[in-house]
């Protein structure tokens, strides 16, 4: 193993540790992370039970400020706004295809391989740009430590504020893909002016949002703008067959297709020898559901 492959897989490995730092980071200060603390604390002290209406008080007043999103002159704003004019005159330089990917996902780390980050590792080893768009719980999260070559990194806040320039920002001869990986009330009405910007406009469907939201997973879900999507956008992409079926249904004339996920050619080590073991093992991870292909 030489001196520069060490060095790369040091770099990296500092990336994914800090990347792992700031999420932890974001975990402590989580709603969900902070109540527990408060209930915990208050069953093992007298004291923190008489202060938990107050604490409760603060935290949901915290919640209220935080609803505010940036202004759109704030110092975060226009740091984003600049990132995103740079890589535009990358690409309008070279020519080479832009994507914009409202993930709805976290950051792109290395150690997190949902579909929406896989796609951009991809589109980034293919030499495409690629404007990534992800959820942040709280507007004042520090902006993620990754970084990569020709990719930028905007929360979905202040994503939304910028859609209008993202559309119409001059690209050049670079081929425009706009990706919406899931049905965010509002993006439906994205469609139709990303489209006549020249952009081609994608609706990945990695999810059976509809279900989650059945369970209280997804309450932003409204049945009528995936529909919209659909109907609206060039083509949907779906993880299995049962959403393709779906998807059609909303549909039948527009072009639905099967991609279902898949595993990086690298996942492997080179050289891996599978060595059988008694009793047989099976690892699984993720969620069961009826995807059968």
């Amino acid at each position: 193993m030489n001196h520069d492959h060490i060095k790369t897989k040091l770099e990296r490995a500092e990336r994914e540790l800090r990347s792992l730092r700031q999420e932890h980071e974001q975990v402590l200060r989580s709603v969900s992370y902070r109540l527990a603390q408060m209930f915990v604390s208050a069953v093992r002290s007298p004291v923190k039970l008489l202060r938990l209406p107050v604490d409760i008080f603060l935290l949901v007043a915290e919640l209220r400020r935080r609803k505010q999103p940036p202004a759109a002159d704030s110092a975060v704003f226009l740091q984003l706004q600049g990132a995103w004019q740079k890589l535009a005159g990358q690409a309008r330089a070279d020519a080479s295809p832009m994507v914009f990917l409202f993930s709805g996902t976290t950051f792109i780390q290395g150690t997190r391989g949902n579909r929406p980050i896989r796609q951009t590792q991809a589109l980034l080893r293919q030499e495409a740009k690629v404007l990534f768009s992800y959820h942040r719980s709280r507007f004042d999260d520090p902006l993620p430590d990754y970084e990569s070559e020709g990719l930028v990194q905007i929360p979905q806040d202040v994503t939304l504020q910028l859609l209008p320039e993202i559309a119409r920002t001059d690209l050049g001869n670079s081929p425009k893909l706009f990706i919406i990986s899931y049905p965010y009330p509002g993006m439906e009405r994205q469609v139709k002016s990303f489209r006549q910007q020249g952009w081609r406009v994608i609706y990945d469907c990695r999810d059976d949002w509809e279900e989650f939201a059945k369970v209280g997973m997804a309450r932003w879900f409204d049945a009528e703008v995936e529909k919209c999507l659909v109907r609206q956008c060039e083509m949907t992409m779906c993880v299995s067959a049962p959403l393709v079926r779906k998807m059609s249904s909303f549909a039948p004339e527009r072009h639905v297709e099967l991609v279902a996920n898949a595993v990086e050619t690298d996942f492997l080590p080179a050289g891996y020898q599978h060595t059988p073991v008694e009793p047989p093992v099976v690892g699984y991870f993720g969620h069961l559901a009826d995807a059968a292909l």
